[in-house]
């Protein structure tokens, strides 16, 4: 009995069962046909509204891209065309500057020419023809020729120094070089004999190491006239000393005496008197051997004050040398214009110059040219040494304007630039009251 009730119950709950499943089932298809109704009813819309989109906007879209098209190109050519003309007006530009370059380079080599020609007049290079018929100056040449640079526009453009000018020369070499500077400074030397008036240059030879060596063919100078080299070349530390210090009260002594407050420079007094006062050159071969601190520095102040009293220097130093204790080299260098070896090559120590190789100038080859203008000068410089006044330049501008109640005086030539010298014949003695 028992058996039959629970196998009923399970029956009906299997039917139970079963109807529930029927009815999600049913449930299931009637969402399912709903959503497929409603997808296709959403596809169907969609293409309807995208179809009537298209429809409508294609148009306004072709319209726009046209639009687009249109002013791309617009702007394209205008680009080009702004292009077009912003390379004319660069073309332009750059004929023009290179016009204005190409006047300026005509320009600069014209000038530059016609300054080359007037060093080759006062100072021609040592083959040319000139100095065949060479003879004393009357003037004095404004410029004296160094070397050569070598500049873009020119192979070689002639390099002068102005020597008696406004600052000393300064060589600073080292190794092989001192050598090549040497020879240098010995056609300076030549140079400024030839280019000077007869007597009116004299020199002042130190060479410590050569002992003389580097200036021995300026010795026949001294044949003639001993104040033109000082006699000999100096060597000796002690010498030295009073070489410079000579230089040095010669200095003074034109300050004191002959400048003053009337004139800038020696060469000013020079030009306003009668009697010129002959131009010292300082030549310092292998500096600072043999000097001592008080030597150095007596050379900075001779280079530093020096030129407005005709008193130039012209310094070979040897960077391998030793300096005095507590000397500054720098001293020397900005009082002058510096000359500097870098490896076998010379450099002009000049912001517009420093970039361009220097050639630096020797002696001539012929040894026949050196003696001649050696001799020419030294046998005129006495002749030179004399130098006559007119009576009349002695004579006041008034006559009688003088006494001679307690002496007697008569002029009897130049003393400076404006002065006269005279002679005493006799004072009038001193009578006590």
């Amino acid at each position: 009995m028992i058996y039959i009730i629970t196998t009923r119950r399970v029956e009906n709950l299997q039917r139970k069962v079963q109807s529930d499943y029927n009815e999600i089932n049913q449930t299931v298809a009637v969402v399912q046909h709903w959503h497929r109704t409603w997808l296709t009813e959403i596809e169907r819309e969609y293409q309807h509204q995208q179809t009537k989109a298209q429809t409508e906007y294609q148009p306004q879209q072709l319209e726009a891209e046209h639009e687009y098209q249109r002013q791309k190109t617009a702007i394209v050519a205008t680009y080009h065309e702004q292009q077009d003309k912003a390379q004319q007006v660069y073309q332009r530009r750059q004929e023009s500057r290179d016009e204005e370059k190409h006047d300026f380079e005509r320009t600069w080599q014209l000038q530059a020419r016609a300054f080359l020609n007037e060093i080759d007049r006062f100072s021609p290079p040592w083959t040319a023809q000139q100095w065949a018929t060479w003879q004393p100056v009357t003037d004095a040449s404004p410029v004296v020729r160094l070397g050569y640079l070598s500049l873009p526009l020119f192979e070689q453009y002639s390099l002068p120094v102005d020597i008696p000018g406004e600052h000393a020369l300064f060589f600073s070499v080292d190794g092989d070089t001192n050598t090549t500077a040497a020879a240098a400074m010995q056609s300076l030397i030549l140079r400024l004999l030839a280019t000077i008036p007869p007597g009116q240059v004299q020199f002042t030879f130190i060479d410590p190491v050569g002992l003389g060596n580097h200036v021995a063919s300026f010795m026949r100078l001294a044949d003639h006239d001993d104040s033109l080299v000082t006699s000999r070349a100096w060597t000796e530390p002690r010498h030295i000393e009073q070489r410079l210090a000579n230089l040095t009260e010669h200095m003074e002594t034109i300050i004191q005496k002959y400048l003053r407050n009337e004139y800038q420079t020696i060469k000013e007094y020079n030009k306003a008197g009668e009697i010129a006062q002959p131009y010292q050159v300082l030549v310092v071969f292998d500096f600072p051997v043999n000097f001592s601190e008080d030597a150095a520095q007596r050379l900075v102040s001779i280079a530093q004050n020096g030129p407005r009293c005709g008193v130039f220097a012209i310094i070979l130093h040897d960077r391998g040398k030793e300096r005095p204790y507590r000397f500054d080299i720098a001293d020397l260098e900005r009082v002058s214009t510096c000359i500097r070896s870098q490896g076998q090559q010379f450099l002009l120590a000049d912001n517009d110059y420093k970039a361009f190789p220097l050639t630096l100038e020797t002696l001539p080859d012929s040894t026949t040219l050196v003696n001649h203008i050696l001799d020419t000068i030294g046998a005129s410089s006495k002749q030179a040494s004399t130098v006559e006044v007119s009576f009349q330049r002695l004579l006041p501008q008034a006559l009688w304007p003088e006494q001679t109640i307690s002496e007697l005086t008569v002029p009897i030539g130049r003393s400076g630039a404006k002065s006269c010298s005279h002679l005493p014949w006799g004072r009038a003695p001193i009578t006590m009251p």
